[in-house]
């Protein structure tokens, strides 16, 4: 899928959620960090990159990244605080 649309935020958000799913929360971090500078609109991955952030207990860089979600999506329920 990467090879017929190199630029798509989504598959690159896809790819790093399956990474945390699979514990590798370095490559994970990577994936959406790059899925977010395709698309600084994308809620999902940066909603996915507070997660895996949390996961890791990089609380106050967890919370920063909820900050911008709600920014961008502030009537998403997920992000409501």
């Amino acid at each position: 899928a990467l090879s017929i649309n190199s630029r798509s935020s989504v598959l690159f958000c896809y790819l790093g959620m399956a990474q945390h799913a699979l514990r590798r929360n370095a490559d994970a971090l990577t994936l959406l960090q790059h899925a977010i500078d395709l698309d600084k609109r994308n809620p999902l991955a940066k909603y996915e990159k507070a997660s895996v952030l949390l996961s890791e207990e990089r609380l106050e860089e967890a919370l920063d990244e909820l900050e911008r979600l709600k920014e961008v999506a502030p009537r998403e329920a997920s992000v409501f605080f």
